[in-house]
């Protein structure tokens, strides 16, 4: 079947999506297909059809235009349809809550992919999406196999070794991205061991790389999500990495966002990584972390080496001081 009968086929009037009717999704699903107007389309449809992660009546048939169009080969940037159908899998809910038959629609949709399994530009993320939605069939195994076997390694077989490892299929990991693949698999999956971390945190630039082959991801860095899906990981892998400004950054807004992330060895390593950084950047971190006599004694630290053109920083320690009950703040309010 075409996209377009697919498309066709469906009373869209008669289904909604987070702002009511749906029947402004077949133009949106048609806009797709324009090279001008798919990242809008794109940004439409995330907006209806999954807002803020649920999931409609609408969405079910969204899932099954979507795969279609990815085989006819209608997409300019077919990374946005395969963005939208990780989305949807990341948005399936827990067991006995309604999904509007969103979850066989994926299974159809993984049905209509499998011939991009052939296709040099698009097997990878085939592979990625048909591996999420059901355990792999044994056919599909073994082209997903012959996929990641290839060399030397491509994209796509970067991501048939991710497929592979989510169902703990062991992998040939004799090159650094399968190696980083299977890592970073662990690390979207909270399987990490010990080993997957200092494999990507000694090889962050190369990891980042891998990260943005994954659907979805696309959009977002690796310490990113890390810090919003996996903040027990981010202080371990910014550990082994180069000294970074941003990754101190991160760093801090993991321990900020999750209690899990704010134990004394990751503290004394967010102290000893901020205190790398300029005064006037590292007041404002310092102070942002729990209130400790450590953080208390590196926000002193800081604000004595603060340049005098920086005493907005100086004030903004004392202040921070003097709520701690700290009698070094009066030193600072005398400088400024």
């Amino acid at each position: 079947m075409s996209w377009k009968t697919a498309l066709s086929r469906v009373d869209w009037s008669q289904l909604t999506h987070a702002y009511g009717a749906a029947d402004d999704v077949p133009e949106l699903l048609e806009l797709l297909t324009e090279e001008d107007d798919a990242e809008c389309a794109a940004d439409n449809i995330w907006a209806s059809v999954l807002h803020q992660g649920s999931l409609y009546p609408a969405t079910a048939p969204t899932v099954e235009v979507l795969a279609l169009q990815l085989v006819a080969r209608v997409l300019p940037e077919p990374e946005l349809a395969w963005q939208l159908l990780y989305g949807t899998v990341e948005a399936l809910p827990q067991e006995g809550d309604e999904d509007h038959g969103t979850e066989q629609a994926l299974r159809n949709a993984a049905a209509t992919l499998r011939p991009l399994l052939d296709d040099p530009d698009q097997a990878g993320c085939a592979a990625w999406i048909i591996s999420l939605v059901d355990p792999l069939a044994p056919a599909d195994r073994q082209r997903i196999e012959a996929l990641a076997s290839k060399r030397p390694v491509t994209d796509a077989a970067i991501l048939a070794v991710a497929a592979l490892t989510r169902h703990g299929i062991a992998c040939d990991t004799t090159t650094p991205e399968l190696a980083l693949s299977v890592a970073i698999t662990r690390l979207i999956l909270r399987q990490e061991t010990q080993s997957d971390i200092e494999l990507v945190g000694t090889n962050l630039e190369q990891a980042r790389q891998v990260f943005d082959l994954v659907p979805r991801f696309a959009n977002e860095t690796l310490i990113g999500w890390l810090v919003e899906e996996n903040p027990r990981a981010i202080p371990k892998v910014v550990a082994l990495a180069e000294p970074d400004p941003e990754l101190t950054r991160r760093l801090v807004s993991a321990m900020r966002s999750s209690r899990g992330a704010t134990t004394p060895d990751n503290l004394a390593l967010a102290v000893d990584r901020i205190f790398q950084l300029p005064p006037e950047q590292a007041v404002p971190l310092l102070i942002s972390l729990p209130q400790t006599p450590q953080t208390r004694d590196a926000l002193h630290a800081a604000a004595e080496a603060a340049p005098p053109e920086h005493l907005q920083c100086v004030a903004e320690a004392a202040y921070r001081l003097a709520t701690a009950v700290d009698p070094r703040w009066e030193l600072h309010l005398i400088g400024c």
